[in-house]
C-alpha cells in the first residue's frame, strides 16, 4: 500500500535538494483497502466508516501528528522549513493542522478526504490541492476559494481518488504521467 507513497516521497527528495522527506505511518499498518473506492454501497460505507472512526480517527491522528512536527522542529537546524503534504485521509489532517500556529510554513493536499472549506478558512500559510476526478468538484472549489494565502490548484480529472498514494499505477502511462506530474507540481509548490 505504501509503495507509491513512498516512490512519491523519493521523487520529492530528489527535485527538493537538501530536503528529507518523513512518511510517518500513524495508521499503523491498517490502511483503507483500494476495494472500498469508490464506497457507492452500503458494505463500503460501512468499512470506510468503521476505518475512519477506528484507525484513522482524526482524534488520535492529529495530536501525534502535532508531537512528530514539534520533535522535528526541536531537532532541526535553525531556519529550517517544514512542510506537509497529506494523501486522502492525511490531506484531512494537515489542513486541520495548518492553521493559526502551525509549524508548517507551506502544505500541500493530494485526493483529499473530507474535505471541508470551513478547514480551509482557518488555513493560514500558502496550500495546494491535487483533486482527483473522484473528488466533488462543488467541494473542490469551495475549498480552494475558502482559502486566504497563496494558493494553487488543478484536477486529474482522469485519475481515481488515491493516484498519488494507494491506487497509483505508473503501469499504465497516462497515470503515470500525471503521477509524476502531481508530484513535481508539489515540489515546485513547496
Amino acid at each position: 500500500m505504501l509503495r507509491f507513497s513512498t516512490q512519491g516521497a523519493d521523487l520529492l527528495s530528489h527535485v527538493k535538494d537538501g530536503s528529507t522527506v518523513y512518511i510517518p505511518d500513524f495508521l499503523k499498518g491498517s490502511y483503507a483497502s483500494p476495494s472500498w473506492f469508490p464506497p457507492d454501497n452500503e458494505e463500503k460505507q460501512g468499512a470506510m466508516g468503521a476505518f475512519f472512526g477506528g484507525p484513522a480517527n482524526p482524534g488520535t491522528a492529529i495530536p501525534n501528528l502535532h508531537g512528530l512536527v514539534q520533535e522535528l522542529a526541536t531537532k532541526s537546524e535553525p531556519g529550517t522549513k517544514l512542510a506537509a503534504l497529506g494523501l486522502c485521509w492525511g490531506a484531512k489532517i494537515v489542513a486541520v493542522t495548518a492553521g493559526e500556529g502551525t509549524l508548517w510554513t507551506v502544505a500541500a493536499a493530494a485526493h483529499p478526504s473530507m474535505i471541508d472549506s470551513k478547514d480551509a478558512a482557518a488555513i493560514s500559510i500558502p496550500y495546494c490541492v491535487l483533486a482527483s476526478g473522484d473528488e466533488d468538484a462543488g467541494e473542490v472549489k469551495g475549498f480552494v476559494d475558502s482559502l486566504k494565502g497563496p494558493k494553487f490548484t488543478e484536477t486529474y480529472s482522469a485519475m481515481p481518488h488515491g493516484w498519488m498514494g494507494a491506487r497509483g499505477d505508473v503501469s499504465d502511462p497516462k497515470a503515470k504521467a500525471d503521477y509524476e506530474k502531481g508530484y513535481a507540481a508539489v515540489a515546485d509548490f513547496l
